[in-house]
Order: structure tokens, then sequence, then C-alpha cells
């Protein structure tokens, strides 16, 4: 198989991956590294899908932070840690923060995130309730310090 037949096939099988999902480029390296093409083959997709718009980290990142904060709120350390483990670079985590500065707000996706479990639970507002409250923003992301003020804050209310 000539390098051509191999880059067309290529192209398919990630223009296939991607259909599912935006992806960053390290996953789509990674996913024709899986697939077996040669490296030169690899990288002329990776250029291709570049210079075509089908892969954009910065993108990317700022859509998965949207995405995210309307389906499932995470603070920003989780969600710098998520795209982290998508191959996506330092500056550009970071780039993508300032253009959804919301995201880094803390205390209010803390709050979302309490607003919506309150409604599921149930009992007394007691010290158990207040730490089961305090394991959910953690589990999410959110910094110690910023849950216990917004847990105090919400329920003071």
């Amino acid at each position: 198989m000539c390098i051509n037949d191999g880059v067309s096939s290529a192209k398919k099988d990630c223009l296939r991956f991607i259909s599912i999902r935006p992806r960053s480029e390290h996953e789509m390296s990674e996913y024709l590294v899986k697939k077996e093409y040669s490296a030169d083959v690899a990288e002329a997709v990776l250029v291709w899908l570049r210079k075509n718009g089908l892969v954009n980290d910065l993108k990317f990142s700022v859509e998965w932070i949207e995405t995210r904060l309307r389906t499932n709120p995470k603070g920003m350390r989780a969600l710098s840690e998520e795209l982290s483990a998508k191959g996506i670079r330092e500056d550009t985590i970071k780039k993508a923060f300032e253009a959804r500065p919301e995201a880094r707000d803390d205390h209010k996706v803390a709050s979302i995130i309490l607003k919506a479990k309150l409604r599921d639970l149930r009992g007394p507002k007691d010290q158990k309730f207040k730490a089961r409250l305090y394991r959910v923003l953690i589990s999410r992301g959110i910094d110690p310090y910023v849950s216990e003020e917004v847990i105090r804050a919400i329920l003071s209310d």
C-alpha cells in the first residue's frame, strides 16, 4: 500500500472518530497509533486535520468546559485535570478558561452543584449532611475552603 492510500484510509478513520464527539490532537494521534498507521501517515493526517479546522485544541477545550458546566459541573481543578488527560497543554487550558470566565469561579460552580444536589438530598441539615455535601464538592474538583464557604452560605439561606 502506498502512503497516499494510507493517508486516505486514515483520514476516513479519523473523520468517523471525530463524528462521535470532538477530539483533541493528542486523542487523534493516539487513535492513529492504535490503528497502526505509520508515523508519516499519522503526521500527514494530523496536519490535514489542523489545516481544515477539524482538530483545534483551544476550540476543543472551550467546548469541553462549556459542556461540562452545562451537563456535569466541575471545578477549575477537575476540568484542568480532564483536559490535561486529553493531552491539552497548560497554556491552551489557561486560554480556554480565559474564554469561559464563569468556569474559573469555583464559588459559582459549587453553588450550581449544591443547588442541584439539595433537590435530591433529604434529611436533617446536621454535620453528616454537611459532610455529604462537602464530599460532593471535593469530588467535583472544588477547593476545600471554597466548599466550606459555599455550604455554609447555602445552608444559612
